[in-house]
């Protein structure tokens, strides 16, 4: 398939090139914008029209200037900043062929100290004008065409991939689309250091660091060829996949329905799964999660999450951190992975739980997650048995923040964490919300714009969280 994949790499290329073009000269953005066809102008004015959509000033300025389009108006600047002047003050007079609970939504909007526009060059207003239809769909495809090729060709087995297109990476629009491969073991793609290609009007290709490893890494070259982001990324792939195995992960474990195992576990200083039915036997006969999928009957991509499970448990790393839990929103215990997986079925005692790891538990104290303390999630971990964890740095500065005698161990294993008191959890919001596209997880709140060089996440942050590269 690697072979095919020019034509995809040189059509996103294309794209980038004409959306670069638009986004840095205003005058030829308008002049675009004027030559959008009636049909495309009246699918736009739908779409941020639609009085049931979450209100978003954007949005409606991008609705009227779709309105003036279908009334022949020619598009400028001073037009645009003229519109934006009228969303500003509110002026309902003018917006009265909105419906009434469209009207209601702009008379209730929260004015702040901030302008509301401030962010939004014309480019960020305007390029879902552009970027839509069957031209975003290709891109999207195109997209993960590419990362699924990548991972076949170089042969990375439990890496998995993602991908930013021209929506950018916080709906503010972009004219470069990026993909990422991190390892499966990770909580995020900003937590592994990263197979790294930018689709832009100069491609790149190379290895990133995600903005949470706290030893940057970076090894960029400009390519013009898909043969070139393959060849590269093969060279620097022993030097990846050993920082990865290097670096330290963060896990989530349940110890038995509802925690019923967890006494005799921490006692004995393991973690063990069951996954019974399945009768597998001794996970160190298999090669890959695929072959796993293949004895249990499924097809070999499966994504069962009991396979998943089984998988991260048995390649999880010596010094890996897990986390025991109760429930979503309990944590109650913290312990370090001490030797490699291993299959005992003789054990009668553990008898429906063979799948086992030593842990070195370090703490049982008990936290569990208050309402409203991770403002956007509804939880704090996932019902697998086994999963990597997104929450890791807060659930450590909470530890810290509530039992001051656990900052002496937590030093003493490494494990990094905020000691100002009253640390609060983070998240990256999605300023734009576009109709009929929500925004996927949103991550993590920080107070001070920031702009990563290749992810392009806005963060606003109460405090500076210290990061580990262990």
């Amino acid at each position: 398939m690697g072979e095919y994949m020019q034509t995809q790499f040189q059509y996103i290329i294309e794209q980038a090139k004409k959306y670069s073009q638009i986004a840095e000269h205003p005058a030829l953005l308008f002049k675009t914008i004027n030559e959008i066809p009636q049909n495309i102008v009246g699918d736009i004015y739908k779409e941020y029209n639609d009085p049931d959509s979450n209100f978003q000033p954007v949005n409606l300025l991008r609705a009227e200037i779709a309105r003036q389009l279908m009334n022949s108006v020619e598009i400028n600047e001073d037009l645009v900043e003229e519109i934006k002047e009228k969303i500003r003050n509110k002026e309902l007079t003018y917006f009265k062929h909105l419906p009434k609970n469209f009207l209601d939504k702009l008379e209730a909007y929260p004015i702040g100290k901030r302008d509301m526009f401030a962010n939004w060059k014309p480019w960020r207003v305007f390029h879902t004008f552009f970027y839509r239809g069957k031209e975003k769909e290709t891109v999207l495809n195109y997209l993960k065409q590419i990362a699924n090729d990548l991972l076949v060709q170089l042969d990375l087995k439990d890496y998995t991939s993602h991908e930013v297109d021209f929506q950018g990476a916080t709906n503010f629009g972009s004219d470069e689309c990026w993909i990422v491969l991190y390892p499966v073991t990770k909580g995020s793609h900003t937590e592994s250091f990263q197979f790294f290609i930018k689709l832009s009007a100069e491609p790149k290709a190379g290895m990133k660091s995600g903005h949470s490893i706290r030893n940057k890494s970076e090894k960029l070259e400009m390519v013009d060829s898909y043969d070139k982001v393959l060849a590269y990324l093969k060279e620097l792939k022993p030097e990846i996949v050993k920082l990865n195995i290097e670096s330290r992960n963060y896990f989530k474990f349940s110890p038995g329905p509802q925690a019923s195992e967890w006494g005799r576990f921490y006692s004995d200083g393991i973690a063990a799964i069951s996954f019974s039915d399945l009768k597998l036997g001794d996970l160190n006969n298999f090669n890959s999660r695929e072959e796993i999928n293949e004895a249990i009957g499924k097809d070999s991509n499966s994504q069962s999450n009991k396979t998943w499970s089984l998988w991260l448990f048995k390649n999880a790393n010596i010094g890996d951190v897990v986390f025991a839990t109760k429930g979503v929103n309990t944590c109650i215990g913290i312990g370090i992975i001490e030797d490699n997986y291993y299959f005992d079925s003789a054990d009668k005692s553990y008898k429906s739980y063979p799948h086992r790891r030593k842990v070195n538990w370090i703490t049982k104290k008990e936290y569990q997650l208050t309402e409203n303390s991770l403002k956007t999630k509804i939880n704090l971990f996932r019902t697998d048995a086994f999963s990597p964890s997104k929450e890791w740095k807060f659930i450590l500065n909470e530890y810290a923040r509530m039992f001051p005698d656990l900052v002496t161990v937590f030093e003493k294993y490494n494990l990094k964490y905020n000691n100002e008191t009253g640390s609060t959890p983070t998240y990256t919001e999605k300023i734009e919300v576009t109709p009929k596209n929500p925004p996927q997880d949103s991550g993590f709140l920080m107070d001070t714009l920031i702009e990563d060089s290749h992810l392009k996440l806005t963060h606003f942050s109460h405090r500076k969280l210290t990061h580990l590269n262990y």
